[in-house]
């Protein structure tokens, strides 16, 4: 009986040693990950990499917790199957706003517009003063309208160009 005790306190301590680690590690990924991010001028670039830590700093421990529990003799594989089941329920309930924020990752990554250039998208034109996660907003001179990113991703975004000022006769480079 007392081997029994003394084998289940070791398997305790090494599972706390385990995710003792494991959240050291994670911490510290998201400390750097963080810290990369505000090395970042893009308030928009910085969101990504923050959501992306702490997805991170999530999966660490969610893999140092099921890496402990099997060490214990816990059978991990009904917990496993129920994470990825609550996974996919959460997927579908959530699946606006999955798409709004992977919309919003590529708009981000791929810049096809970014702050002040004036767009239309979805029949409001506006200049646009912030572009996040979510949503992108755009301002014109008697409203603001928040843009669904999923929105901008899939429909025709047209940008407006500035006018170049006209070249005048003899100034061949353009500079007066």
């Amino acid at each position: 009986m007392q081997t029994l005790i003394q084998t289940e306190m070791y398997y305790a301590s090494i599972m706390a040693a385990v995710f003792l680690a494991l959240s050291i590690s994670a911490s510290y990924i998201s400390y750097f990950v963080i810290s990369f991010a505000a090395r970042k001028s893009s308030k928009s670039k910085q969101q990504i990499l923050l959501l992306l830590a702490s997805i991170l700093k999530f999966t660490i421990l969610t893999m140092g917790l099921l890496v402990s529990l099997g060490t214990l003799g816990v059978k991990v594989e009904p917990i496993i199957a129920g994470l990825g089941l609550s996974g996919f329920a959460f997927g579908f309930a959530l699946r606006d706003a999955i798409s709004n924020m992977l919309a919003g990752i590529l708009l981000i990554v791929y810049a096809p517009f970014g702050l002040d250039d004036v767009i239309s998208v979805m029949g409001a034109t506006g200049r646009v003063i912030d572009i996040n996660l979510r949503y992108v907003t755009l301002q014109s001179e008697t409203e603001i309208n928040l843009i669904p990113n999923s929105s901008c991703f899939s429909n025709r975004i047209t940008k407006t160009i500035p006018k170049a000022e006209p070249v005048q006769p003899g100034d061949e480079a353009g500079l007066a």
